[in-house]
Parts: C-alpha cells; structure tokens; sequence
C-alpha cells in the first residue's frame, strides 16, 4: 500500500526462495529524501543513505527487477540486477570510498557476490572517483557525475 502511494519503495533480498524473500528484511527508499532527513534520529546528515536512495531510484527506472544482495557471513551488495533469471550486473554504492578500510569492505562485498552469483559486471559508484587509489581490474568505479 504505501508503494502505491508513491511514499517509500522496497527492496527485497536476492533468494530463489520466496519464503526467504519475505522474511529477511527489506530495504527502504523514499520517493522524497525530505521524509529521510526528517525522521532521522541522527543530528547530522547520513549523505551515504542519501546516495544510496538516490542510486537507488535512478536503477530502478531503467531496470524492472532489482535486489539486494546478502550472503550467510553478512557481506552485502545494495543493487543486483536481475534479466530473465540471471544476474547481469552488481552495484555497490559507497559515497566516501577515501577510508582504506570502508573502500576493503565494499571490494571484497561485491567479489564475493560476483563470484557467487556469477556476475561480471561489477560496480563501485561513489560521489567522487579516488584519486592515486588502485582497484582491481574487474571493478568498474564510476562517480556520481558519470553515473547519473
């Protein structure tokens, strides 16, 4: 109901079992950020959650089944692109990839899931690209900029 209002989208995990789509938490995007930023409890902005909400909305105009991607030892991928049955594509959505740790994190994420899901077609997106700051070949790392 509330999708149909235009008030939030959301996103269920990648599982070929339903019952698992259903029971694992879904993800939650805002149509309007405003919504966001007021209900948020934090005193500062969350500019990752925002960019996550805006990847989010610019994916799912152009692409018609899209999930969220866990597996069992809590590594997550935000976006998976699903056409006819397969994955075709992996996006991971990180605004500030500076940290060497949070930038770890994320590449290790979405190799596992690339290999997992057999997916080849693997993407960084963050507000900006690093500057001096090597990725591996198989990753495409893309600026908002680029992207939007």
């Amino acid at each position: 109901y509330i999708e149909t209002s235009y008030f939030m989208n959301e996103l269920y995990i990648h599982s070929p079992a339903v019952i698992n789509q259903l029971q694992y938490p879904r993800k939650v995007y805002f149509i309007d950020t405003g919504f966001m930023t007021a209900l948020s409890t934090k005193f500062s902005k969350n500019m990752g959650r925002l960019f996550e909400n805006l990847i989010f909305h610019k994916l799912a105009r152009s692409n018609e089944t899209m999930y969220y991607y866990k597996d069992d030892k809590g590594n997550e991928v935000d976006f998976a692109i699903i056409e006819d049955g397969k994955t075709t594509a992996l996006y991971q959505v990180c605004f500030d990839l500076t940290d060497a740790e949070t930038r770890a994190r994320e590449i290790r994420s979405l190799i596992k899931a690339g290999t997992t899901l057999n997916c080849s077609n693997l993407n960084l997106l963050s507000s900006e690209k690093p500057v001096a700051v090597e990725f591996p070949r198989e990753i495409n790392v893309i600026s908002a900029a680029e992207f939007l």
